[in-house]
């Protein structure tokens, strides 16, 4: 029998026999095999981590092989790293009698099944109701329109114009007239004012263009525009989005993000032309980036914003490739139909404008153009729709101001309807009777 147990240990490994010296000299007889397994796999990782510390300070010591104090080193930042010594018993004994000083409350004397408090149930409420809008500002109203621009992308005055590289143009040289100032038109966009009572208290910009800061800084002090409270974007062209940039100058100074409003289609869009507003991460650092908040919308989803509802009014607005038509988008707000952009106006939308008290149409020139209405393409839904108030805008520099008040004398005065072209600065004042102003 002791010739078995002899022989049966000549065939036990070399680093088990050590590692059963080992148990043994710390009065371990016996153990499962399992054990010894676990031990030799902790012992070898082990060894490899503290080799590969050992070779880092070797080499950082500019040594050509590793030495004892390298290995050292290792094993001590190991201890320190990997081991550490549990508190003392006396440590847990103070604490224990510490907590145990403040007395556990009383059982109240009720009956049933004892729950924890709701806050740590599952049936607890953990969420906030998102307040409706109508309830917060029910005397919600439009009291004013302000244009800050009336124009094309390209904007009037046209620089070649006036330097004479093009042919003499009427509008051009008008718009730098005093008497012609109502020519000079920047990227169209407005600003929709949202009171309640006779306190302004929000102010809705659509479409944000290149122009929106040279527009901000003539027209916002004379009309008392001390905020911006939240944008709506028409499309994805230059003219509605290239001043988002801008904005920056608002959020620094208001202490939320400004709420930006668009569809799927022009956020696209604005994520390629302003990356690191949309994602601030992308931002160079340095300098301020606008705090805006994007808020996604179908093209057939009610907006509430402070109170009021805008209804996306979905128009053609030219072609973008070979059959594929380009749509742009309007908003209807307080009776008002705002259509900045349109080539064709659908079915669908046209039921929409049918019963607005103001329709602020596309009115680019005199002649048909691809993507936009021409000024009799306008009269002619301003007929079909019969507004209280029919608005032109989007002018280019091929149509003047007042030609038109010319031509729509006798207009109005045949087919009974109102009609102004806009102008940069111009104001529609809404009164309590509903009844409308213009400035």
């Amino acid at each position: 029998m002791e010739n078995t147990k002899e022989s049966d240990q000549e065939h036990v490994p070399r680093d088990i026999k050590l590692m059963n010296i080992l148990l043994q000299s710390q009065g371990i007889e016996d153990c499962e095999q399992n054990v010894l397994n676990q031990l030799l796999e902790f012992a070898n990782k082990y060894t490899i981590d503290v080799l590969q510390d050992a070779l880092i300070y070797s080499e950082h010591a500019g040594k050509k092989e590793i030495d004892l104090d390298d290995v050292r080193l290792s094993i001590q930042g190991r201890v320190n790293y990997s081991f550490t010594n549990p508190p003392e018993r006396e440590f847990y004994m103070d604490l224990a009698e510490s907590c145990n000083k403040v007395p556990l409350p009383l059982i109240p004397e009720k009956y049933g099944v004892r729950l924890p408090p709701e806050k740590h149930t599952l049936t607890g409420i953990n969420f906030q109701i998102v307040p409706d809008m109508r309830d917060m500002y029910g005397n919600a109203k439009v009291t004013e329109v302000v244009f800050l621009g009336t124009g094309t992308s390209g904007c009037i005055p046209s620089i070649p114009c006036l330097v004479g590289v093009a042919p003499d143009c009427k509008v051009c040289s008008s718009s730098m007239t005093k008497e012609g100032r109502k020519n000079r038109r920047r990227n169209t966009s407005i600003i929709a004012k949202i009171c309640e009572g006779e306190s302004v208290y929000k102010n809705v910009l659509i479409d944000c263009g290149k122009t929106f800061y040279e527009s901000a800084v003539e027209l916002f002090p004379k009309n008392n525009i001390k905020s911006i409270d939240a944008v709506l974007l028409t499309h994805g062209h230059a003219d509605a989005i290239l001043g988002l940039d801008d904005l920056r100058q608002w959020t620094n100074y208001q202490r939320n993000g400004i709420d930006v409003y668009m569809n799927n289609e022009t956020f696209k869009v604005v994520s390629q032309t302003f990356p690191y507003i949309v994602d601030t991460s992308k931002a160079t650092g340095g300098g301020e980036v606008p705090k805006l908040n994007f808020k996604i919308f179908d093209n057939d989803e009610t907006l509430n914003i402070f109170g009021i509802d805008f209804i996306p009014l979905e128009v053609e607005h030219g072609i973008q490739g070979p059959g594929q038509t380009y749509l742009s988008l309007g908003f209807k707000f307080s009776g008002i139909s705002y259509i900045s952009d349109v080539s064709f106006i659908p079915k669908k939308t046209g039921r929409e404008i049918a019963n607005s008290d103001i329709l602020v149409i596309d009115s680019l020139m005199w002649i048909p153009h691809l993507s936009h209405y021409s000024y009799f393409q306008a009269l002619e839904a301003i007929e079909m729709y019969k507004p209280k108030l029919g608005i032109l805008t989007d002018f280019c520099h091929r149509i003047d101001h007042f030609d038109m008040i010319k031509d729509l004398e006798n207009w109005q005065q045949e087919k009974r309807l109102k009609v102004e072209p806009s102008f940069d600065g111009m104001v529609l004042e809404i009164t309590s009777d509903d009844d409308i102003i213009i400035h």
